[in-house]
């Protein structure tokens, strides 16, 4: 242990502060949410939300778009893409002329994104390990549905909400790299 001087590329954790992963942005966000604390969260959830048009859950979105610096075109690979708006991690992007793969399992949502995406291409397939057919696990609420049945019971009992439909065998999956293989000649990374 010894010296306490750093080669170059390395780093001690004691220096690092929360503050280095948090984008300038969303910092701001956190503050105002700390000196506004006695009202209504949702409330100023939605505010915020709008004020900085985030469309993700937990401003993700808005995180990504801070660690990119503000590109204005670019292509995403979005797994579990939800709705095209609703909770939706590149509808920001979309919107600024970006495009890319959205995978959605769930058929409602697929047919959503279909609509919605005309300049991505959509898929309505699993992602795992290899080519396969597994049993899809719908839950009222769109985000807790999994192909893991465990997980689906556990968030269906936490949410309060309810299993849906068991898709057996319905849902074809594949992995990133044959995706990515089966639809290159469709995209154009700029």
């Amino acid at each position: 242990m010894g010296s306490s001087a750093l080669s170059e590329g390395e780093f001690s954790v004691s220096s690092i502060s929360y503050k280095d992963f948090i984008p300038p942005l969303a910092l701001r966000l956190f503050k105002k949410l700390i000196i506004r604390k006695n009202e209504n969260l949702s409330a100023i959830t939605e505010e915020l939300k709008q004020k900085y048009k985030s469309y993700s859950l937990y401003y993700e979105d808005l995180i990504i778009d801070s660690l990119l610096s503000y590109k204005k075109n670019g292509f995403y690979i979005d797994i579990g893409a939800n709705d095209p708006v609703k909770f939706n991690n590149t509808a920001r992007f979309y919107q600024r002329g970006w495009y890319g793969i959205n995978i959605e399992p769930n058929p409602e949502l697929f047919k959503r994104l279909e609509e919605a995406r005309k300049r991505d291409i959509n898929l309505n397939i699993g992602v795992g390990e290899k080519e396969t057919e597994l049993t899809f696990y719908h839950i009222s609420a769109h985000t807790h549905s999994s192909f893991n049945k465990q997980a689906a019971i556990k968030a269906a009992r936490d949410f309060h909400e309810r299993l849906v439909a068991e898709n057996k065998g319905s849902t074809l999956a594949a992995s990133i790299r044959c995706i990515c293989q089966r639809n290159r000649s469709r995209f154009h990374v700029r």
